[in-house]
């Protein structure tokens, strides 16, 4: 199992297989090095970030200075808000903070986020990209917002501290516990008003 939460659900579903049920943190952590290595290459070139058909315009992206990486969740939808203008509201608030932001779909059901970065003028990297080079840019993050899972483990493989939206299981909660964070903290996965200023 990848985290402690569903080892310990595994372990009260079958006690009497207890001793052969092991905890093994995903096999993504083990592209440490490969994400270091991509983040270093995002920071000299942008276009590291395109993939294949080129859907996004990357003139905005600024990779060569502190930023910060904004995605969306697994459940996006589930708190009756329209997740647009949510997450257009968190990314504008964010700017206002000084660092410029950066919308990172991290699959398709990310596409909300084109709509957002629109509404908050902000730019947007699309699932489409080369992996490496994506989890290179969230792994050179200053902070890194998100409720997915994977790309989480991206940023955390360079150190980059995350502030986790809630999703559609355990998964960014039981992360965190994998990761060690001191205090287990998930904010609605379509933040709403009070969310954002917390955030």
């Amino acid at each position: 199992f990848r985290d402690f939460t569903s080892y310990e659900l595994a372990k009260s579903w079958w006690p009497h297989l207890e001793s052969q049920l092991e905890l093994i943190p995903d096999a993504l952590f083990s592209w440490t090095s490969k994400f270091r290595a991509a983040r270093d290459v995002v920071k000299k070139e942008v276009l590291f970030l395109v993939g294949h058909p080129a859907t996004h315009d990357y003139d905005e992206i600024r990779t060569d200075r502190p930023y910060l990486c904004l995605s969306g969740s697994s459940a996006p939808g589930r708190s009756g808000r329209s997740a647009p203008q949510q997450y257009a509201k968190l990314g504008g608030a964010l700017k206002a903070l000084g660092l410029p932001v950066i919308f990172v779909e991290t699959c398709v059901w990310d596409g909300f986020l084109r709509d957002a970065g629109r509404l908050a003028g902000l730019p947007v990297v699309a699932h489409s990209g080369p992996v490496i080079g994506l989890g290179g840019l969230l792994a050179g993050a200053e902070v890194y917002i998100t409720g997915r899972y994977h790309p989480s483990i991206m940023a955390s493989t360079g150190g980059v501290p995350c502030v986790f939206l809630g999703s559609n299981s355990h998964k960014t909660s039981s992360v965190q516990e994998l990761l060690g964070y001191p205090g287990i903290r998930e904010y609605c996965s379509c933040p709403g008003d009070d969310d954002i200023v917390r955030i």
